[in-house]
């Protein structure tokens, strides 16, 4: 008999703290993190027609964060604070994983 996990309990063991993050409930985040999520949108189930979004229930960020473009997750750079919780709720759904981390870059450098 399998018990029921609790996804955010089980999901914040991968959580990494950041500084410049501020709360959920802030108006505006303007993450200076060193990383940020990326899509690979060719190894994404929910490009390839499914109903996938554990991604985006695992964001601690929400709709701040990721937002669905043509029902495949994209990520808002100024809302990811590159904790990457998003990477091994993706891993548990998709092997190779369609979230990975990757360096921020700055626009214009």
């Amino acid at each position: 008999m399998s018990e029921a996990i609790d996804r955010r309990a089980f999901l914040g063991a991968f959580v990494i703290p950041l500084r410049s993050r501020e709360s959920r409930a802030g108006t505006a985040i303007e993450s200076s993190a060193p990383r940020i999520a990326a899509v690979d949108r060719s190894l994404c189930t929910a490009a390839a027609g499914s109903d996938c979004r554990v991604c985006l229930a695992a964001c601690p960020e929400g709709d701040r964060a990721l937002a669905l473009d043509d029902g495949v997750p994209a990520v808002i750079p100024l809302g990811c604070t590159g904790c990457g919780v998003c990477v091994p709720a993706c891993e548990a759904v998709a092997a190779p994983p369609a979230l990975r981390l990757v360096p921020r870059v700055e626009v214009g450098a």
